[in-house]
């Protein structure tokens, strides 16, 4: 735990309250707006409408990953492992389990779980005083 002296250098560099990343997010989304603005085959109002919401799309993501938990590069790192494994970890035990097998008990065993079993509960006797 850090003292409250110190904590700013422990901070992200933030610049009018975003960080560097959030930033970048924003600056691919608005050359990817002013990009479509450019070679749209559509009219301006379509255009304006889908310009918008790419030069969001980066801002957006950037802005919700830094505020949970989840790491992009992470899952991507572990896609790429999955996908080059070949099904290396496939699931269960594989081909020489062959499940459970089911059988009556012998005389030995029944008798055995007799001697266990739970008397039978008189309902009528726990209402007598």
């Amino acid at each position: 735990m850090s003292t409250p002296t110190y904590r700013h250098l422990e901070a992200k560099l933030r610049v009018a309250e975003l960080t560097i990343a959030q930033w970048a997010g924003v600056g691919v989304g608005l050359l990817l707006a002013f990009g479509w603005a450019q070679l749209s085959p559509f009219g301006t109002k379509l255009t304006l409408f889908v310009g918008i919401y790419l030069a969001g799309l980066p801002a957006t993501v950037a802005f919700v990953a830094s505020q949970t938990d989840y790491d992009f590069w992470i899952h991507v790192r572990a896609l790429g492992r999955w996908h080059a494994g070949g099904g290396r970890y496939a699931p269960g035990p594989g081909a020489a389990a062959h499940g459970y097998a089911l059988r009556a008990p012998s005389s030995r065993e029944r008798d055995a779980l007799a001697d266990r079993s739970v008397p039978a509960l008189d309902v009528d006797a726990l209402w007598e005083r």
